[in-house]
């Protein structure tokens, strides 16, 4: 390392000016040079340096996360069904086993909060491997007291709130975690990042559910139709209970009084789920100008919303309907832009190497295996690997290179005994092409 000195002279006459001289500690290689040192101090860290954090990145953590994410999913899926259906249906709250789920969960939470103080994180670019450090900040950011709050079981603290109606209420500080959801559902995309388009179909499936089971809730909240002939009961959901039908499948049934009452709130949720997807096909066929599907929307004549609640639930559930709408055909859309291009782009090529083969006359078994070849190396994934090959900066190319390729060459006896480096500038000069089937590669003495 080279420092530029500054002469006693030249600190003495700015002394006498009455200016500070600004002084250069080192020029731009210099820099460099101490950037590579802090670098490589840095590597030698991660790669020798025992401790105990956990890698944000690594398979483990990511699946512990995606484990995370159901439990999630599944109190945001209880909460909204014991709030509203307590009250409609007062038989869900003796289903114990439902919050006893939940309360199971929160045993994996309190992990979760020992995983995160031991979590490697970035800083401004840096990774921080320093316990004290991460712990530290853990505390003092705004995710440790939501996560304390979010593990406070209400129902045990007020026991009184736990007979009260809804039975849903001790529960409603678990949602704080949907915050989660977004890293989660990256993090899900990266467990299962090669099955792309499952990964694309599954979160489509549970956005729509989520949403039907969140609008059919609310739906459910509103109550059941108690007088057929006033107005503002006509909305509502009817009551199965009293029907004719149910009164006789009750006579006629041997069950007990809880599985009948499982078997009614199991309708009533149906029914309920049925009302809003009904809505919304109707809804998604208005927007595309289908009329075709009547079957759907017209199997149960609606009714119009008598009350301002009703009106913006109403308002709620067609902003929602056609959200779904673009984010399915979203969905769908991305789906099938994947493999668009590049087919189009392949057919185009094999349209216009055919063209041209038949043009100059070319011998059919040579454009039969010409057309053979090219279509190999793309089903077989060779253009896939050369064009991510390409996007790759070169030292990481060079590096999956050679460890693609080491094997093979070493294998070789000419260049069994060579020593690494000259086997890592052999492999860096080597290229892979692909040759048709029979293909003469050499021939013997040349």
């Amino acid at each position: 390392m080279s420092f530029k000195v500054v002469s006693s002279a030249r600190k003495s006459t700015a002394r006498s000016n009455g200016r500070v001289a600004p002084t250069m500690l080192a020029d731009t290689d210099t820099m460099d040079s101490i950037s590579d040192i802090r670098r490589g101090k840095l590597t030698w860290e991660i790669l020798y340096k025992s401790s105990s954090t956990f890698d944000p990145d690594s398979s483990k953590v990511q699946l512990w996360h995606t484990f995370l994410l159901a439990l999630v999913l599944y109190d945001a899926w209880l909460v909204p069904l014991l709030v509203s259906f307590s009250q409609l249906n007062p038989a869900i709250c003796r289903k114990t086993w439902l919050q006893m789920l939940a309360t199971a969960g929160e045993v994996f939470f309190v992990v979760d909060v020992y995983v995160h103080m031991h979590s490697r994180f970035y800083l401004f670019g840096d990774p921080i491997r320093d316990v004290k450090f991460i712990r530290r900040y853990y505390l003092m950011s705004w995710g440790f007291p939501l996560d304390l709050l979010a593990l406070v079981p209400i129902n045990t603290i007020i026991p009184a709130l736990a007979s009260t109606q809804p039975c849903g209420l001790g529960l409603l500080n678990k949602l704080l975690r949907l915050r989660k959801v977004p890293a989660y559902t990256l993090t899900f995309d990266k467990v299962f990042a090669r099955y792309y388009k499952l990964c694309k179909v599954v979160k489509a499936v549970v956005v729509v559910y989520f949403s039907c089971h969140v609008m059919a809730c609310v739906y459910a909240s509103f109550g059941k139709l108690v007088d057929p002939s006033k107005d503002e009961d006509a909305w509502k959901m009817h009551d199965f209970s009293t029907s004719t039908h149910e009164r006789r499948r009750r006579r006629l049934s041997s069950d007990s009084s809880d599985d009948q009452h499982t078997s009614q709130l199991l309708t009533e949720y149906l029914a309920a789920l049925f009302w809003y997807i009904r809505l919304v096909f109707a809804l998604v066929c208005s927007q595309v100008g289908v009329r075709s599907l009547g079957l759907v929307s017209k199997c149960v004549e609606g009714q119009v919303p008598r009350t301002l609640m009703q009106t913006l639930f109403m308002l709620a559930v067609m902003i929602s309907g056609f959200l779904l709408f673009v984010y399915i055909c979203g969905t769908l859309f991305m789906i099938s832009k994947c493999d668009a291009n590049s087919t189009q782009e392949f057919d185009a090529k094999r349209n216009q190497l055919r063209y041209i083969l038949s043009y100059h006359q070319v011998p059919m078994d040579i454009q039969s295996r010409a057309v053979e070849y090219f279509e190999n190396g793309f089903k077989s994934g060779e253009v896939n690997d050369r064009h991510t090959m390409q996007l790759l900066c070169p030292s990481i190319a060079k590096d999956i290179k050679y460890a693609a390729l080491k094997d093979m060459v070493t294998g070789v006896p000419f260049f069994k005994y060579c020593r690494a480096a000259f086997i890592r500038a052999l492999i860096d000069l080597m290229e892979t092409q692909s040759v048709p089937t029979n293909y003469i590669v050499c021939r013997k003495d040349e």
